[in-house]
Parts: C-alpha cells; structure tokens; sequence
C-alpha cells in the first residue's frame, strides 16, 4: 500500500505504453499535472484513493492514446475539464468517475459510480451524466 502524494516524477515516464495503475492505495493531494505528458498511455487507474482530491488536469486532455479511466471513489470533485471531454468525444475510451463529485461536468464519462459501488450504464447516449 503507497501512501502519500503521488510523486511528480512519475510524469516523467514518458514511454509508458500500457497503463499506469495507482489504484487502491492511500495516495492523498493533487493528481500532478505532468501526467498528461505520458501520452502514449492506453490505461490510467486512479480509482479507490479516497485521499485525492482538486480536480481532473485540464492536461489530461493530452492523454491522446488513452482507452480506459477509472477516476471513481476518490475525492476528485468539480467539472471534468472541457479539454479532456473534447478528447473523449473523440475517443470515447471506457471512463469511470463519482456520480456524486461530477455530475455538472462529467458528460464525457460513460459511467458513473454511486456510494454502493455499483456503475450504471446509459445505453442511449453511452453516457451516465445527461
């Protein structure tokens, strides 16, 4: 189990191709911004860190290659970035976030995450947030 903030060096990863999976630790802070640099990444999981919190980097939208985003049970909260869903709409990759903590600005993300741990999928729109 990794505590703690995630470290700024790891933005600096930048030939990471599969994935990146920080998931269901106890990392606290801010997401670092320089993750957006690794953009030849596929996978980003973050989810299960209750400790994160601030919101998505607007440079995220960088994250061109990306197929796959868990961002739920975190404490991230505001609107997902306008730039980051404009790459979504694009490459619409299969994308996690708190129905709680974005729900004004996540339209970009096909499901979101209740309190039960249960995700929902809107089969009309492939998009939870209407």
């Amino acid at each position: 189990l990794m505590t703690g903030p995630i470290i700024q060096e790891i933005g600096t990863l930048v030939n990471l191709r599969i994935r990146l999976d920080l998931s269901s630790n106890g990392f606290s802070g801010f997401l670092p911004a320089n993750l957006g640099d690794l953009t030849l990444l596929r996978g980003l999981y973050v989810n299960n860190n209750v400790g994160l919190i601030g919101q998505v980097p607007s440079t995220f939208s960088k994250l061109s290659k990306l197929e796959t985003i868990h961002l739920e049970f975190t404490g991230l909260t505001g609107a997902i970035p306008t730039e980051v869903c404009a790459l979504f709409d694009t490459l619409r990759p299969i994308a996690y976030a708190d129905c709680d903590d974005h729900t004004n600005g996540a339209t970009c993300f096909q499901y979101c995450c209740a309190a039960e741990c249960a995700c929902r999928y809107d089969s009309t729109d492939l998009r939870c947030f209407a």
